[in-house]
């Protein structure tokens, strides 16, 4: 037996508003960011203290990189909501600032750069574009597509 589940409120023909999809969009990516911040495997047992030792240090140094990794989405999701607020009328246009602030305390350790991104936040047409929602998810395409 197939069974499909209703479309979530971010999804083509969900019918919600913009703010509806916008919010439940955010809810369910961070959760899969906490969920996949929980994924530290144990370190493996050595033949002697060494061995340990280092695969200790080479764990910890990783899941400390995981954990910078993890906040880096969690504050690019927090980025795109904040933007996405200003598209349905009840953000502002401080979202860039407090994205600033975030990204400036990411560790240089991070594969996506700091740098980098802080000067993508200087690119008008970046701002344009995170502050862009999905057609389907305003109000008027929802009326559009249950007449069609």
């Amino acid at each position: 037996m197939i069974t499909t589940c209703p479309p979530a409120e971010w999804e083509p023909g969900a019918g919600g508003s913009a703010r509806a999809a916008l919010d439940a969009w955010y809810a369910a990516a961070m959760q899969c960011v906490v969920e996949a911040g929980r994924g530290i495997p144990e370190v493996p047992e050595g033949e002697d203290e060494r061995s340990v030792r280092t695969r200790l240090s080479v764990g910890r140094v990783w899941a400390r990189r995981q954990r910078a990794e993890n906040q880096r989405d969690a504050d690019l999701l927090t980025e795109s909501y904040e933007a996405g607020l200003v598209s349905v009328g009840t953000g502002d246009g401080d979202w860039v600032e407090r994205s600033r602030r975030r990204v400036a305390k990411w560790p240089d350790s991070i594969s996506f750069s700091r740098s980098e991104h802080l000067w993508t936040l200087d690119d008008p047409l970046y701002v344009t574009s995170r502050e862009w929602l999905p057609a389907y998810w305003s109000d008027e395409q929802q009326v559009r597509g249950m007449a069609s």
